[in-house]
């Protein structure tokens, strides 16, 4: 079994939308979870920076029309990276059993109530 770092811990928290909450499911993401689990789970916060790139990058090429005979429609670009990283999240999610307290892509997030 193996366990998620420090660093990776507060990557999650930040990426399911909980680093508001800096406390609230350190417990859940210290378990000790399967290699498998754990290596997917890092592929997949990989995959969400590369996204995140690619709409930054999106964004600075958002003046361009048309470059050569290739036409280009950000808002369809956009609207793909969006609907892909909210995809991935939802695997993570998923992997994790952890629901997603807000998406930057979008899409629906949960409300979390504070009971302290």
């Amino acid at each position: 079994m193996a366990t998620f770092t420090p660093d990776q811990i507060d990557t999650l928290k930040i990426v399911l939308g909980y680093a508001s909450m800096p406390n609230l499911l350190t417990t859940e993401l210290s378990e000790a979870r399967s290699p498998a689990i754990i290596d997917r789970a890092i592929a997949l916060l990989d995959e969400l920076g590369e996204i995140d790139g690619q709409l930054s990058a999106a964004r600075q090429d958002s003046m361009a029309k048309q470059v050569g005979q290739l036409s280009l429609s950000y808002s369809q670009h956009v609207s793909h990276l969006k609907s892909e990283g909210s995809r991935l999240m939802k695997e993570l999610s998923h992997l994790l059993g952890i629901s997603i307290a807000y998406n930057k892509y979008g899409g629906r997030s949960i409300s979390v109530a504070n009971y302290w």
